[in-house]
């Protein structure tokens, strides 16, 4: 037999805890289930016919055709209405990233899809895999935009979305490009804005100043400097002043012989240290005019021994020994050494 007391005493301790938090006691998980499904907001909100759809579903569960319904308490009832509405939240949570692929600007699910890509480039990791990742969104925009009418406010919404993602990929694969000599980077993003001119008017200004920046940028990779410095919402702009190339070293001819560097013997001289025993004459400053320059004499250096007459080794003398008499009559004399 049901408690449907305590029933009764769970589902309003259930019930205060949806209005204060701080009541939650055991009832965590289920808390954040429901939180998460007010999250969700009026992006996945169904339309009328998906409702009434669910509400067929819901009663059906709760009362099949085939058999009688079964008689509960009205606190019952609601706990399985807030643990099927949760379970619909979330296969609707599901189903809602699925169908948003196709939405287009102005659809209630469009911003869920940039919801869903925006968690995409959350998972891709380096410069140069983000700006690639940018620059598919920008595509993306462009495949919707065709099919939108250009009177609308949801054909300017998608063209902003659409210049956000090609700025955003340009500046970063330009700056990857130019910090590691990526010249095949920047030809592909030349061809990439090449490709896409002239399928939609009001993007071909964005598209043709990528395809110009590109061609600039890559004309000054092997320069010293390859930009000013300065940016602009594509990123960094390119030099325009001469190209200054490094000087190449030329390439050693086999033919001709490897020459030794001499050395010039006044330095030879001047840096060779003094004999032992030879004395130098110092300078006090430069002789008088007409005078002769005696050279300094040249004294020999000593003769030193070539063999050392060896050291005494010191002796020792030993100590005189102390005889002792004997302790006893008939025994030998102690000695001391």
């Amino acid at each position: 037999m049901r408690d449907l007391r305590r029933e009764r005493e769970e589902s309003e301790r259930f019930a205060r805890a949806l209005d204060d938090p701080s009541e939650a006691g055991d009832f965590g998980a289920e808390l954040a289930l429901i939180g998460g499904l007010r999250s969700l907001g009026a992006a996945g909100t169904p339309d009328e016919e998906t409702k009434a759809r669910i509400r067929a579903e819901i009663v059906g569960r709760l009362a099949p055709p085939d058999e009688e319904p079964e008689p509960v308490h009205a606190p019952r009832v609601m706990t399985r209405v807030l643990v099927a509405a949760a379970t619909v939240g979330i296969a609707l949570g599901g189903l809602s990233m699925v169908m948003s692929k196709d939405a287009l600007p102005g659809d209630a699910l469009y911003s869920m899809k940039l919801a869903g890509e925006q968690a995409e480039l959350g998972l891709t990791f380096g410069e140069q895999e983000k700006a690639e990742k940018h620059l598919e969104f920008a595509t993306n925009r462009l495949n919707e935009l065709s099919r939108v009418d250009p009177t609308t406010p949801a054909f300017r919404e998608g063209l902003a979305d659409f210049e956000s993602e090609a700025r955003q990929g340009v500046t970063q694969l330009t700056a990857f490009a130019t910090a590691n000599g990526g010249q095949v980077l920047l030809t592909q993003l030349r061809d990439w804005a090449r490709q896409h001119t002239g399928r939609l008017a009001a993007a071909d200004p964005t598209l043709m100043k990528i395809e110009q920046r590109a061609t600039d940028l890559s004309g000054r990779l092997n320069c010293y400097q390859i930009t000013t410095g300065l940016a602009d919402e594509l990123g960094m702009l390119p030099s325009t002043g001469v190209c200054e190339q490094a000087p190449s070293k030329p390439p050693p001819n086999p033919n001709e012989p490897e020459q030794t560097p001499t050395v010039p013997t006044s330095m030879l001289t001047s840096t060779s240290s003094p004999s032992p025993g030879v004395s130098r004459p110092t300078s006090a400053g430069p002789p008088p005019s007409g005078s002769a320059v005696k050279p300094p004499p040249v004294v020999p250096p000593p003769i030193l021994p070539t063999q050392l007459p060896p050291l005494p080794i010191p002796t020792t003398s030993q100590p005189p020994l102390i005889s002792l008499p004997p302790l006893l009559p008939g025994l030998p004399p102690i000695i001391i050494p």
